[in-house]
């Protein structure tokens, strides 16, 4: 049970997406996963930075981005 726990939140922590998380885990639901989502919660700000022109997600910049 610790070497699951750790393992999923190692992967939260490091912004996986929670439903890649979810299948790794084998949960049947998103719900059981969902446990894990406070450990990053600045995770997604990086998708709503692409509308600001931030690139891919991840933060990394594109050829086509001044």
């Amino acid at each position: 049970h610790d070497m699951r726990h750790s393992f999923a939140s190692q992967l939260v922590m490091k912004s996986v997406p929670i439903l890649a998380v979810q299948q790794l885990l084998g949960h049947a639901s998103l719900e059981m996963t969902m446990r894990y989502a406070h450990l990053a919660p600045g995770a997604n700000q990086q998708f709503v930075a692409l509308l600001d022109g931030g690139g891919e997600a991840g933060g990394k910049k594109t050829a086509e981005d001044p």
